[in-house]
């Protein structure tokens, strides 16, 4: 049913725009603008959900597929779809296009943190990814790495990386500035907590616990893939973003992974043991209060 709709809304689409509407500029279309043509909302919303329905039957090449056109069509990403492309692609045996999609993000707009260049997702067009990207990285792409601000896509970016191609400095290199920006992802997977039954539905700042458990519902089961989770937790790198420091400021900082107890209301407070923990719990617990009432408000 859900398929026909979608044909009878790019029929009538069509109808009132011309045939040409779903085309490209170069063939006098509008693919790159839909988000800015109102009457497009649905159809677009429709082509996502068809995505998702088929991402929980596993259907990964159709999901992949419905995804790729909201991005065609859209490319600024307005319905917050980009996200789930990488893990999709892996998933469908295709982690090698999950690292072009990351790599055209990344490298060829102004922007890496935006949206790559009217088309969206059209692999043919991006830059090849073969071996060369096992060996030294040059320095744009070192560049653009070290100053993507959104850690999820450094997330994927190494997971993709890693599945096509094995350990290499692409892989090491966004694993590890990934995890400086948001290391709750890494240390939920290294400390294997599980993955979070759903999307998060509280407010949420850039590289957030929030954001991190987004990342996590979809992606959590693709690193705990036996080599991949041995990789990840061989690397010493990742090691010192995970590492805790003391709130009670005593200066003492783990010297290894969840050394520490973390508060059981928060999550986020770590101290090193009883007398710290009574000594940072005035401050503390102005801030979990705040927490607290955020969630129960929403």
């Amino acid at each position: 049913m859900m398929d026909r709709t979608l044909a009878a809304g790019k029929k009538r689409l069509e109808k009132l725009h011309g045939p040409n509407f779903f085309l490209s500029e170069a063939e006098g279309g509008q693919a790159g603008h839909f988000w800015g043509l109102l009457d497009t909302r649905p159809w677009m919303r429709l082509q996502s959900a068809i995505g998702e329905l088929a991402a929980v039957g596993k259907d990964w090449d159709r999901a992949v597929a419905a995804l790729s056109e909201c991005l065609r069509l859209c490319p600024g990403d307005n319905l917050g779809m980009r996200s789930k492309l990488t893990p999709w692609l892996i998933q469908a045996g295709r982690p090698a296009d999950g690292v072009r999609f990351q790599l055209n993000w990344l490298l060829h707009t102004d922007n890496p943190n935006c949206c790559p260049p009217l088309g969206g997702l059209d692999l043919s067009t991006f830059p090849t990814v073969d071996k060369d990207l096992t060996g030294p990285l040059s320095d744009k792409i070192k560049e653009k790495i070290k100053n993507t601000v959104v850690a999820e896509m450094l997330y994927d970016l190494a997971l993709a990386t890693k599945t096509a191609f094995g350990d290499c400095e692409l892989a090491r290199l966004a694993l590890k500035i990934a995890s400086e920006k948001n290391p709750v992802v890494i240390g939920h997977i290294l400390g294997k907590k599980g993955a979070p039954k759903d999307y998060n539905r509280e407010p949420r700042t850039l590289n957030s616990p929030q954001t991190a458990n987004d990342y996590l519902h979809l992606s959590y089961h693709l690193w705990m893939e036996p080599t991949t989770f041995a990789w990840a937790k061989n690397d010493k790198e990742v090691h010192k973003a995970v590492l805790k420091s003391c709130e009670g400021g005593c200066g003492k900082k783990e010297e290894k992974h969840l050394e520490f107890q973390g508060c059981s209301a928060c999550k986020r407070a770590f101290c090193c043991g009883p007398g710290c923990q009574k000594k940072d719990w005035p401050k503390h617990k102005k801030r979990t209060s705040r927490q607290l009432l955020i969630s129960l408000t929403e």
